[in-house]
């Protein structure tokens, strides 16, 4: 599996991660629960809207390595 597929998967998975867990957090408030900590449910989201930032970041500038490579316009030092 190249880099680029990897990252993909990554994003997908944090993705889904994010999805659920903020699911999971709705239900638990609609149900009465309250957080020990509210800041650590909030800082769970950070963390993964953060790696889903840094997956994003890393897709595109490995799809414009990609893009110069094809258009022949990278150069390696040597």
């Amino acid at each position: 599996m190249s880099d680029m597929e990897n990252w993909r998967t990554a994003l997908r998975i944090l993705r889904q991660k994010l999805h659920n867990e903020l699911i999971e957090y709705a239900e638990k408030k609609a149900a009465g629960w309250q957080p020990y900590y509210e800041d650590d449910e909030e800082e769970t989201f950070a963390e993964i809207r953060y790696c889903i930032r840094d997956c994003e970041t890393r897709i595109r500038q490995g799809e414009e390595m990609e893009r110069l490579a094809a258009d022949g316009k990278l150069r390696h030092k040597g």
